[in-house]
């Protein structure tokens, strides 16, 4: 005969319908919250009922509260911009001549670069992480990349991508560098390769690295900055908008960025409109559930959180409003 149910194991029930009755209700209101806040309330109202101790009950609330916080708010990540580091010019010329002959379309796209984040937030959301990220590249400390291998990697029909291969040296400054950028700033990232690298040639059916390696004279390089790329539509140009400094005492180049924030900001009024009424309609969804969870013994503490959650996210879903209405607009 199976045993009856315990009290926590009651209030994981309850817990459980509650997360699935804000999924209902986000579903209704035209999926205004996304996944990611209904998993993290869920992830947080399990923990509570099964946490024996106040203390635990804190410590959940606060990492869940954190991480709630960077992901929801998090906006989706655009292929309109890059995070990259960029040899300096000077050195580009051996590394373009390769270029125009394996991927001559690219040439004017793309500088030279090796990336750490392709997509990368959209610019619009650029002034939220400038600061942070300034802040935790200063704690870090300027590396050498050295360039003295080729590489291949498969890319199916598509052929096969050539690239510069850092050495090893400079393989794990470039991995601890990306690692400190999504942790600590951007936890919703993810880098395409594991390998760093720096592409020069695509669509190649025959493999090129053997053969350009012969004439290659190694290029080194510091890594004093990381290159922040944006651009209007896709096939455009990326232009450098914002560079920051790596290790402490530089200052932060972001003169082109504010005044691309500046000119984004003064045709921005209309959208923000539209933008207001979707967040009215959302609170009014999700405010249907506070009697729900008065019922179900929900505790107050842990509502605390999802109404957190969901604030959170608020922002981020009024943006891509906003964005649906001007391109509507246009």
């Amino acid at each position: 005969m199976p045993s009856s149910p315990t009290q926590a194991q009651i209030k994981v029930g309850k817990a459980k319908a509650f997360v699935k009755r804000v999924a209902d209700v986000v579903v209704a209101a035209g999926g205004l919250v996304d996944a990611q806040v209904i998993t993290a309330s869920g992830d947080a109202l399990a923990e509570y009922v099964q946490s024996p101790t106040r203390d635990a009950l804190n410590a959940v609330v606060a990492a869940e509260r954190r991480k709630a916080e960077q992901l929801v708010a998090a906006p989706e990540a655009s292929h309109l911009t890059a995070a990259v580091i960029t040899p300096p010019p000077e050195l580009w010329e051996p590394i373009n001549a390769i270029r125009a002959e394996l991927e001559p379309r690219h040439v004017d796209i793309w500088p030279p670069h090796i990336t750490l984040f392709y997509p990368f937030w959209p610019v619009s959301s650029w002034s939220n992480a400038i600061d942070p990220l300034a802040a935790a590249l200063a704690g870090m400390d300027p590396f050498t990349v050295v360039l003295s291998e080729f590489g291949t990697f498969s890319q199916g029909r598509r052929g096969k991508l050539t690239y510069l291969k850092p050495d090893d040296d400079s393989t794990v400054s470039l991995r601890a560098l990306r690692t400190s950028m999504r942790d600590d700033i951007f936890p919703d990232l993810r880098a395409r390769f594991s390998q760093p690298h720096m592409t020069v040639g695509r669509g190649q059916h025959e493999e090129q690295a053997s053969r350009l390696q012969g004439d290659w004279q190694p290029i080194a390089f510091e890594a004093q900055s990381v290159t922040l790329l944006a651009r209007p539509i896709m096939g455009e140009p990326l232009e450098v908008l914002a560079e920051l400094p790596i290790g402490p005492g530089g200052s932060v180049s972001r003169a082109a960025l504010d005044a691309h924030l500046d000119a984004s900001a003064s045709t921005s009024s209309d959208a923000a409109v539209h933008s207001l009424q979707n967040q009215t309609a959302g609170s009014d969804a999700m405010a249907a559930l506070a009697t729900w969870a008065e019922r179900a013994s929900i505790p107050l503490d842990v509502m605390d959180v999802v109404w957190a959650e969901v604030d959170a996210a608020l922002p981020r879903l009024a943006g891509d409003a906003a964005a649906t209405a001007s391109d509507s607009s246009a």
